[in-house]
């Protein structure tokens, strides 16, 4: 829910998707210097002020911290949201999970191909004998 009047973030506006971003998320990428209320000040600036969407940070965040080399530089959540990445990468992500969806489903075409195969065999062995 939006305020109505300009004021800090508290622990009581986190929502599942701010949650969700910290705790689930964020966690393997924090670093020590990671605060949960300047992130959480951050994420609600965004998603408050700058309407920015929920879901596009998670998303955003999903295919920030997958895709991150070791080596390269890691990010503050704050300095994240701060610099607008979320707003290429949430597109990104989403077309990353179609393509593993639409791999599931070939997965499970494998599956009914062996299911088939399988009782081809037993067909033909009951023939033989």
């Amino acid at each position: 829910m939006k305020p109505t009047r300009a004021r800090p973030a508290t622990k009581a506006d986190e929502t599942s998707e701010f949650q969700e971003l910290w705790d689930v998320i964020w966690p393997a990428f924090k670093s020590p210097h990671d605060a949960r209320a300047l992130a959480r000040e951050a994420f609600f600036r965004h998603v408050w002020w700058k309407d920015a969407d929920p879901k596009d940070i998670v998303d955003a965040a999903r295919y920030y911290v997958r895709t991150n080399k070791v080596g390269e530089c890691k990010l503050l959540l704050s300095n994240w949201l701060d610099r607008g990445f979320y707003e290429d990468l949430a597109a990104l992500e989403r077309s990353y999970q179609l393509r593993i969806g639409a791999g599931n489903s070939n997965v499970a075409q494998s599956s009914a191909r062996a299911e088939y195969l399988a009782a081809e065999l037993r067909r033909s062995a009951r023939s033989f004998s």
